[in-house]
């Protein structure tokens, strides 16, 4: 099935089901060596794996793997440096779960409902997800949790979002900041263009920190145009927005981390495998 080839480690007692497989490392393993020896030969198991419609892996194809065995001293430090690696990857996670940016209200400030102070812009074509492409000279931008759903080189449905856009998905209530041209993903995003009295990204990062709730798969463009937004002085926007684009650069950072941490536990083995 979907988890077949997966291991894990095992520190308590327990039973498992006919659908696991308990390995006991010898005196020769250190058995977290083991355990990441044969996470990195997940994909090879599954390739090995039989049964049709419900993929298995027997225990025979597990005897059957062959894999490094290095001397105990030299299994503790390569568990030692993978471990160090993973200990950065999930802070990194951590951060990256809790961060929410964070505005700071002021009770002076002017509010206004949302509605009152936008205008929407309807774009003069849609791209259809079946004409997304890989690359192309201009992001497409939709409804998803992804920030570009794809790309192209066709100008005739562009939006000149140079000045500053919010996005919201209408559905999703995902929201997106836009400052260059984009074609609009098929249906179900509003592409909003806040008035003079409030700037994009300081409308785009206060729908950050004050989240419109989905209630389901149903439309929430008339929740967001009712919830009320802060209006203060366009000098302040201009320094929160400043503060919370110096988060945001940390944030990218640390998200960064993950695949550069990532690649080095594959070097890690890497090694462990070219000394077999």
């Amino acid at each position: 099935g979907a988890t077949a080839g997966e291991v894990g480690l095992l520190k308590i007692a327990a039973t498992t089901n006919q659908a696991v497989c308990g390995i006991l490392p010898n005196e020769r393993f250190v058995p977290e060596f083991l355990f990441y020896a044969l996470r990195s030969l997940k994909e090879d198991m599954k390739l090995r794996a039989g049964g049709g419609a419900q993929p298995n892996i027997s225990q025979q194809i597990v005897r059957d793997l062959e894999i490094p065995l290095p001397a105990l001293e030299e299994q503790r430090r390569i568990v030692a440096e993978i471990e160090g690696y993973q200990q950065v990857i999930d802070g990194a996670r951590q951060i990256l779960a809790a961060y929410q940016p964070r505005i700071e209200l002021d009770p002076e400030w002017e509010t206004a409902a949302i509605g009152d102070v936008i205008a929407t812009i309807t774009p003069p074509a849609k791209i259809f997800a079946t004409d997304f492409q890989p690359q192309g000279h201009f992001p497409v931008i939709d409804q998803s949790q992804n920030a570009i759903a794809g790309r192209t080189d066709d100008e005739s449905g562009l939006i000149d979002g140079t000045a500053g856009l919010v996005i919201f998905g209408d559905h999703t209530c995902a929201v997106k900041f836009v400052a260059e041209r984009f074609a609009q993903g098929a249906d179900g995003i509003k592409i909003i263009q806040p008035n003079p009295a409030l700037l994009p990204k300081f409308m785009f990062y206060f729908l950050l920190a004050h989240p419109v709730e989905p209630e389901g798969y149903k439309r929430h463009f008339g929740k967001l145009k009712a919830q009320k937004i802060p209006l203060p002085p366009l000098p302040e926007q201009r320094r929160i927005v400043a503060e919370l684009d110096a988060e945001a650069a940390e944030v990218a950072a640390v998200r960064a981390l993950i695949p550069r941490t990532e690649a080095k536990i594959h070097r890690v083995l890497a090694r462990v495998w070219g000394g077999v």
